[in-house]
């Protein structure tokens, strides 16, 4: 198991005025897949009162949100240099018990 945001030294010049204009870029996509998790977290909300259960596809979009939401704010807020896709490619998350 390796972790995704760990201590690195090295830290790209480059990478770090790229990183400005890649940021807006990134905020504008998280905002929007932001507003439509919320829209699912709702409809979720509303079916798990009526049905009684979570339904799979919704649970994953707010997962899938979540992960990218993760990557992106290891970019931003300067932890990492791995720059995250514009796609919203998945990951696995781990937690330690």
């Amino acid at each position: 198991m390796e972790e995704y945001l760990v201590y690195e030294e090295k830290a790209s010049r480059v990478e770090l005025f790229i990183r400005i204009v890649y940021s807006l870029i990134l905020g504008i996509i998280l905002s929007l897949y932001g507003l439509v998790a919320n829209i699912v977290i709702c409809i979720q909300w509303i079916l798990i009162l009526i049905l009684g259960k979570r339904v799979e596809s919704l649970n994953n979009f707010v997962v899938g949100y979540s992960k990218y939401t993760i990557k992106v704010l290891g970019y931003c807020l300067l932890v990492t240099d791995e720059r995250p896709s514009l796609s919203f490619d998945s990951f696995k998350v781990f937690l330690e018990k």
